[in-house]
């Protein structure tokens, strides 16, 4: 159940960033369901959700999961998706700041890069800092958490 609860996180995180649509979260609900005896209700309200709940089923499915243990093992997938979408960026890194935020800023070592890099987008953003050089440290930074991750 903690696995299942953990790839929903991970979804989540993904399906908020834009990184996946909502049919694949259903493909991946629809084949739960059906490698399951008895799937869970929340597993069930997911499958069937509006397009405009997804969302927010998908977060429901995750209640109970770990905090970053999801995060890490999407970082490969948002690498791939920022570095096709440079502009999503700053949203992946409100992502990341939100899920510090309520984790009172506990943060494990190798993603402490992620307490800063909205506010670095911000600064970009109003010409502060240089937006290609914040893109580019960002995505080192998850080159390197993934490394550290592949390396633990």
């Amino acid at each position: 159940m903690k696995g299942m609860r953990n790839e929903a996180a991970k979804l989540a995180l993904l399906h908020d960033i834009g990184a996946i649509a909502s049919d694949e979260v259903i493909r991946w609900a629809d084949s739960l369901i059906e490698s399951q005896d008895q799937p869970s209700q929340d597993l069930i309200e997911l499958a069937t959700a509006p397009e405009g709940k997804i969302g927010d089923e998908l977060h429901r499915l995750a209640l109970g999961s770990d905090t970053w243990r999801p995060v890490e093992q999407a970082l490969p997938e948002i690498l791939r998706f920022i570095t096709a979408h440079p502009g999503k960026a700053p949203i992946v890194a409100r992502a990341f700041y939100h899920i510090a935020v309520s984790q009172g800023y506990q943060v494990p070592d190798r993603l402490r890069f992620i307490l800063s890099a909205e506010d670095d987008f911000d600064l970009a953003t109003s010409g502060i800092y240089h937006l290609d050089e914040v893109y580019g440290w960002f995505i080192e930074s998850l080159r390197e958490a993934i490394k550290d991750e592949d390396g633990a």
